[in-house]
């Protein structure tokens, strides 16, 4: 038999690790000497000792590695090993994830000589029921005063908007437009409030979205916030599927200047395995 010292020499795992193993039953000495102390183990435990090395070494955790060496069943064995190896190939999918977000970062400095980089959320939203209010405005630079329009209607028929408070514009076009915008309001509310032929009830569905959030104020951000959202969308393989929206962050009605929101804007997304085939 061999000392806990010639054994961790033997089988190339620290003392301390051994000590580790022997507290988490995955490897304990052969014998324990009940007056010194010390621990031995045989040679027919570098085995052992070695499938413990390998499962480490291709990343198993300690508990998986547990549960493995508790199987004598070859099958239950290969699924350990299947099931490894897919979480591998996502480690591998992250870091490439990484790679790219660097690459693009690197590009964004040698071409514009600054780091104006947002962080992109990939998110679900809930279904909710809204007010909504559907126009087309002669630019984009109308919705303000459509909000302030929308909020003055909100006071007028004193309907009850949810906390916290949830608003959202949504622009309806499929591409950009320098006019004639078609442009869609929406605030949570509580209760059923009377609907009419341009402020109406309704119930969104839930979405799938990725999404940036700013100081609504620094106008200089909005071209650098849709970089960010193009450079997430391409490194994630999305296409623009959903609808373009801005989500206003309010703590309250009384805040009607844009300047002084933030700002959330984000795209829906369809799940990659939701996507129709080609």
């Amino acid at each position: 038999m061999f000392k806990i010292g010639d054994f961790s020499k033997l089988s190339n795992i620290s003392v301390r690790s051994l000590r580790h193993y022997e507290s988490l039953e995955l490897l304990s000495p052969h014998k324990i000497d009940p007056v010194s102390g010390y621990r031995y183990y045989t040679a027919d435990q570098l085995d052992h000792a070695n499938k413990i090395r390998m499962l480490r070494e291709t990343g198993f955790s300690l508990d998986s590695i547990k549960g493995f060496l508790n199987t004598d069943n070859l099958n239950t064995a290969r699924q350990y090993f299947e099931l490894r190896q897919m979480e591998v190939e996502e480690e591998l999918k992250s870091i490439q994830h990484k790679k790219d977000m660097l690459r693009l970062v690197l590009e964004d400095i040698e071409k514009n000589n600054s780091i104006d980089c947002f962080h992109v959320v990939e998110k679900d939203i809930p279904r909710k029921t809204v007010l909504s209010a559907r126009r087309f405005l002669p630019s984009y630079d109308h919705v303000k005063g459509f909000w302030s329009e929308f909020f003055t209607v909100i006071r007028q028929r004193k309907i009850v908007p949810k906390e916290p408070l949830f608003l959202r514009s949504i622009c309806l076009d499929k591409e950009f437009k320098e006019s004639d915008v078609d442009v869609e309001l929406h605030i949570e509310v509580t209760g059923n409030p009377a609907s009419d032929e341009i402020y109406k009830v309704i119930t969104t569905p839930a979405a799938h979205a990725a999404t940036v959030t700013f100081d609504g104020g620094n106008r200089k951000d909005g071209h650098a916030v849709r970089r960010s959202l193009a450079r997430w969308l391409e490194v994630n393989g999305y296409g623009l599927d959903g609808v373009l929206f801005n989500t206003p962050h309010l703590s309250n009605l009384d805040e009607s200047d844009p300047e002084h929101w933030v700002n959330e804007w984000g795209f829906e997304l369809i799940r990659k395995q939701d996507k129709p085939n080609e």
